[in-house]
């Protein structure tokens, strides 16, 4: 359509963006080449992925709608997408009023639909592809809301009282790894993770199964022994959906034999629905494109952009190359080894740093390898501590990409900021001083470190919303029966009691059940349903812990109500409700009620539910659990006020307290903090690492040891691993009947590396200052070995002199 010089030429002029060396090579590379792109934090990875789809659509005139790319969260496919369009069109119009040689150009032009590219997410290309090649007659399932997956697998667990045979409690407990007793939803976690894990990792359930659960048991116990490996695709068969144990009796099974039937009895019942979650719904698509019998996609893909490759598991690298050998698509991969953190959710790292073999094994081709190595997002001090961090322990750089240069420094301004370093003897003064830091920093002045002033923002200064702290976990309370404050919540408390008062936004930190505005709507939801509490009284096995809850969701609601006379007509309409009086002459109760409408109408007057960030995702959790009840209930989520059928309408609201609030009052259910588009600017944010993935901040102040006051075995994960962690416990037992082979690196030094990639990742995240926080006992040369803190897994710590500056 254009030439490659002119459309090189037009991208300043309309973008604004000036390519590097190594940027230049990426946008410019011929479009049959496969390109394996390594990106550092802050190299401008998004901009060359926009410019590589640009180039290809203005250059070599490959149709938008034949570009698949692929990210990693919505988030990530909005910024893309927007990035496309904007500077798409940019260069629409510079080309417009430009002079060119073409007669046809302009008409060529005009046909150009930027919005046809296929760009979003993998789950979301995968339920259009099974929408689009469906056979005929056939109803493809639909994907299952998270919450209703995690209730029907909960459901699962808990059926035939399995969640209390001893022998499977302790074999989940000893796949996750932890010391101390976990809870049926801590335990319901382990088992999604082998769910996922087993069709990431396409492991062959049969075999698995014939290796018999003493062998099995034992490995659990041996996990990270060195073994073979083979990466490359061994024509290994796929998945068995269905391999059922041979014994039925949970009183004979094996703890193996219990796991597989809980993961079977959750598959039926997702299949019964005609739904599955996120793993079931990539596995139906690679078993689509990999039959005969399925038709082509509707329009052949000639360029597949994948953008986190760090963290693709098997299942999902085998539809990307299925994809392209049916249309011949070239592929293009960016991500960062370094910066891989979903070993958890099936992430296997290796997939990325062998990225240009395995492609050549499936593809017959060797792609093109690029590093983007220049920094833009950090200043040099930043850019420096993390090429120190990184390279500080020697057993770590052999499983980095060969050849990967460290960050560069283009940005070099004397008025930089140092690191800088806040230690204090106890997890309440170090609260205090961060909340202090935090006030000069956004309502003050800034604060003077060896003669310079520090604060982000520049001359416009430093909103809340500039500010994050990075935690291994933004939990604000220890789990456990004697919960102990964490930081998240002893910072809050400080910046709350500071003048003028900083909010802090942690919706994943804090006890769902204990926010007051839960604990409100909670109660009154009880009101209006139960207000005697006589159904709640027949509910069986309820903890001490949750009764305990629901006791204070109506004690919340009550005094609200009786000492808050704005909320008087709340009283009221609460009153009517639980007597179900219409309270109006000639009219009588309805006999079926959504109780959605009932959760609709509270919120009229709680308008921090829909008002505020923060509130709108409680309220999400709320409709959310309602809608998997619906799904689940023979009820279908309907209050049920038959005068003829007393027993059928207690039955009503007994399972809508069962599955609808029960769940929500004991903290199982998980907050999607991806709701939000954008996070409030007005307050500070805390955040875990792995969710600071992809973001950035002008500060950014990373927990290296708030927990670590002594080294006790129980914390030794998120500071010195003495095992393997979960995901590595998994990978041991289950790699060796997948195509992927037995792990060669044992569990506790991937539980190393996958600990540096962690704070490499928080240490690259600011723009203008970081800081570390913790404890003295886990600083360079304390009592508490700390890889955060420049220790090796050797047990030597390598900053003797403190590369930061105290404050």
């Amino acid at each position: 359509m254009i030439s490659l010089e002119l459309f090189l030429d037009t991208i300043p002029h309309a973008t604004g963006k000036t390519l590097n060396a190594a940027q230049l090579q990426a946008v410019a590379a011929p479009a049959h080449t496969p390109l394996f792109i390594v990106a550092g934090p802050g190299t401008g990875k998004t901009a060359v992925l926009t410019l590589r789809i640009l180039r290809l659509i203005f250059v070599d005139s490959i149709p938008p709608h034949a570009i698949l790319a692929t990210t990693f969260t919505r988030r990530a496919a909005h910024e893309l997408r927007s990035r496309l369009i904007s500077w798409g069109s940019a260069i629409l119009r510079s080309l417009h009023g430009s002079s060119h040689d073409s007669p046809d150009l302009p008409a060529q032009l005009a046909q150009i639909e930027l919005s046809h590219v296929q760009l979003g997410t993998l789950d979301s290309f995968c339920e259009q592809f099974l929408r689009a090649c469906r056979l005929p007659g056939e109803h493809p399932s639909q994907l299952a809301d998270p919450f209703l997956a995690s209730t029907l697998l909960l459901r699962a667990f808990t059926s035939g009282r399995l969640h209390r045979n001893p022998l499977l409690r302790d074999y989940l407990q000893s796949l996750r790894g932890f010391s101390g007793s976990s809870t049926t939803t801590e335990l319901r976690d382990v088992i999604q993770s082998v769910s996922d894990r087993l069709r990431h990792d396409l492991v062959d359930r049969q075999q698995l199964l014939s290796v018999g659960s003493g062998d099995f048991d034992r490995s659990v116990g041996s996990a990270g022994a060195v073994g073979s490996v083979d990466l490359g695709n061994s024509g290994h068969s796929a998945v068995t959906h269905s391999a059922v144990p041979a014994s039925t009796d949970s009183s004979c099974a094996s703890p193996l034999q219990l796991l597989l039937r809980i993961l079977q009895h959750y598959d039926e019942a997702l299949s019964r629905r005609l739904l599955c979650d996120f793993p079931a719904l990539e596995k139906a698509v690679l078993a689509r494109l990999q039959s005969t019998a399925a038709p082509p996609p509707a329009v052949p893909f000639r360029m597949i952009l994948i953008d986190e490759y760090q963290d693709t598991n098997l299942l999902q690298e085998q539809i990307f190359f299925q994809l392209a050998r049916m249309t011949h698509a070239v592929i293009t991969v960016v991500g960062d080894d370094d910066q891989s953190l979903y070993r958890f959710r099936g992430a296997t790292v290796d997939l990325f740093k062998d990225f240009p073999q395995r492609h050549f094994r499936a593809l017959g081709v060797h792609p093109a390898r690029i590093f983007l190595s220049e920094n833009y997002r950090s200043t040099a001090a930043i850019i420096q501590f993390v090429n120190q961090f990184v390279s500080l322990d020697s057993r770590f750089q052999p499983v980095r990409t060969a050849g990967k240069p460290p960050l560069g420094l283009p940005r070099r301004r004397p008025t930089d900021a140092p690191v800088l370093g806040l230690f204090r003897d106890t997890p309440e003064q170090l609260a205090e001083s961060l909340a202090r830091f935090l006030h000069a920093v956004i309502h003050g002045r800034g604060i003077t470190v060896h003669g310079r002033t520090i604060r982000p923002g520049g001359s416009a200064g430093t909103a809340a919303g500039d500010c994050a702290l990075l935690c291994s976990s933004p939990l604000e309370y220890t789990r456990g029966p004697r919960p102990r404050q964490r930081l998240p919540l002893l910072l809050r408390m400080a910046l709350e009691h500071s003048q003028p008062g900083i909010p802090i936004f942690n919706p994943r930190g804090r006890n769902l059940s204990q926010v007051p505005t839960v604990r409100l709507l909670g109660g009154l939801l009880l009101q209006c349903l139960d207000p005697t509490a006589t159904f709640q009284q027949q509910l069986k096995g309820l903890s001490p812990q949750t009764s305990a809850t629901l006791t204070l969701w109506r004690t919340t609601s009550t005094t609200a109500l009786t000492t808050q006379p704005h909320l008087q007509p709340l009283a009221t309409f609460t009153d009517y409700y639980g007597r179900r009086d219409p309270g109006r002459s000639g009219h009588v109760w309805p006999v079926s009620v959504p109780c959605i409408e009932l959760l609709y109408a509270l919120i009229h007057w709680l308008p921090e539910l829909h008002d505020s960030p923060t509130g709108q995702l409680w309220f999400e959790v709320f409709t959310r659990q309602l809608h998997a009840t619906e799904q689940l209930s023979r009820f279908r989520g309907r209050i049920l006020t038959d005068p003829s059928n007393p027993a059928l309408s207690a039955k009503s609201i007994l399972d809508l307290l069962r599955h609808f609030l029960l769940p929500i009052a004991e903290d199982s259910i998980p907050i999607d903090e991806s709701l939000i588009e954008s996070l409030p600017r007005d307050q500070v944010n805390v955040l875990s690492i792995h969710q600071s993935k992809g973001l950035e901040f002008p500060l950014v102040i990373v927990d290296v040891g708030s927990d670590l006051q002594h080294p006790r075995p129980g914390n030794a994960f998120r500071r010195f691993p003495n095992g393997p962690a979960t995901p590595h416990r998994l990978e041991d037992l289950l790699r060796p009947h997948s195509p992927l082979g037995t792990v060669s690196r044992n569990g506790t030094n991937r539980a190393f590396d996958d600990l540096y990639r962690q704070y490499f990742v928080a240490f690259s995240r600011p723009r203008d200052v970081l800081v570390l926080a913790g404890l003295n006992a886990a600083r360079p040369g304390g009592p508490v070995p700390n890889v955060a803190c420049g220790w090796d897994r050797t047990g030597r710590c390598h900053w003797q002199k403190i590369p930061w500056c105290e404050i």
